[in-house]
Parts: structure tokens; C-alpha cells; sequence
């Protein structure tokens, strides 16, 4: 929880070449959403590049403009 009281969820995405975990990752979205977790609202979802490597200037980026206040 943030000093103001809001309350974000972090999903990190990896092995989304695969099709099994991108069907599990649309399934979870779907759950996420149906409790009022909401990307660009209070869910922030990252993912891995196309050969496995998480990009740390976006993960970056995003808590400096969603978590710091």
C-alpha cells in the first residue's frame, strides 16, 4: 500500500512465446478484472522480451510513474 492508500498488483509476464502460458496469462487477466484489478488503474503488468530478458528501464519507468509519489 502507498503512503495515500492505494494499492497496486504487479504482473510480470515471461514465457509469452509459449501458447499454454498466454492462454493462463488471458485467464488471469480475466480473474484480475473481475476484482476490480484493472491495468493502467492499479494493476501494472510487465513483460519479458521475445528472448526471455526482462527490461529493467521499463520496470523502472513504471514505479516512477505509478508507485512514487
Amino acid at each position: 500500500m502507498l503512503p495515500d492508500g492505494r494499492v497496486f498488483y504487479w504482473e510480470h509476464c515471461g514465457l509469452m512465446s509459449l501458447k499454454e502460458y498466454r492462454e493462463h496469462q488471458k485467464w488471469k487477466m480475466e480473474v484480475y478484472e473481475k476484482a476490480g484489478i484493472v491495468p493502467w488503474k492499479n494493476l501494472i503488468v510487465t513483460y519479458d522480451d521475445e528472448d526471455g530478458n526482462i527490461n529493467v528501464g521499463i520496470i523502472e519507468s513504471e514505479i516512477q510513474n505509478k508507485l512514487i509519489i
